[in-house]
């Protein structure tokens, strides 16, 4: 069998185990499918723990993608392989575009209104969006997951158990409350316009849990926080 690229062994920053790993793109290479590869961490991962989730990434890109502001090109680049997508297969359909594209129509919320303004004080970008509500088959929450221990593992080498309380959610309300909040956030950063991050972990013991803001294409914004259990005695 042809070996994979970059294949060694190694510990899975997303199941902690050792084994045969390969490259993670962090965040997922779809959400920019024409960045140079230097910008993206690229973090151990086993096969089987790298793929779990490639279908909802793509749908998550899909999801994401329709709140961009214009002019960004990497969700040019993402929407333009999102529309190749919805085409695949239409000549067998009759000319019916495929499931993806009617998983984001059948989910538009007419009078959503506009939740912010441009840029937030923490400097996290923001623009007002179409309403859409996340598709019922889109884990979502498990996307945002993955990137957060990714980001978590990036920097402080610390795998994320799943034994601590995880939660995570797109930030459609209370701006204010978490605003307040992030600008306080220490470790940041921006890979080009489709992709920043701000978060920070327990002081002086990373293994406890963190918590990490994530701003895809300069718009809609992701949380994913981890805790340790609290042990009643």
């Amino acid at each position: 069998m042809a070996k994979i690229k970059n294949e060694r062994v190694g510990v899975c920053y997303l199941c902690g185990s050792e084994g045969i790993v390969t490259d993670d793109h962090v965040p997922p290479h779809c959400l920019a499918p024409k960045a140079n590869n230097s910008i993206f961490y690229k973090l151990p991962a086993h096969r089987t723990c790298n793929k779990y989730l490639s279908d909802h990434e793509g749908r998550f890109r899909d999801y994401v993608v329709a709140y961009a502001n214009n002019g960004i090109q990497e969700a040019e680049d993402a929407f333009e392989k999102m529309q190749r997508n919805f085409e695949r297969g239409k000549e067998e359909r009759n000319g019916l575009l495929n499931q993806d594209y009617y998983r984001l129509r059948d989910n538009i919320v007419f009078g959503q209104t506009q939740i912010g303004e441009a840029r937030t004080s923490s400097g996290i970008l923001l623009s007002p969006f179409v309403g859409i509500k996340p598709p019922q088959d889109l884990d979502y929450k498990a996307v945002l997951i993955k990137i957060a221990r990714g980001l978590h593992y990036h920097h402080t080498k610390e795998i994320i158990p799943n034994t601590h309380i995880i939660r995570a959610e797109f930030l459609f309300s209370d701006f204010e409350r978490h605003n307040r909040y992030i600008k306080h956030l220490n470790i940041s950063d921006q890979m080009g316009d489709f992709f920043g991050y701000k978060g920070t972990w327990v002081k002086n013991d990373p293994k406890k849990g963190g918590i990490w803001y994530m701003c895809f294409y300069r718009s809609i914004i992701g949380m994913a926080g981890f805790s340790q259990p609290t042990t009643l005695t």
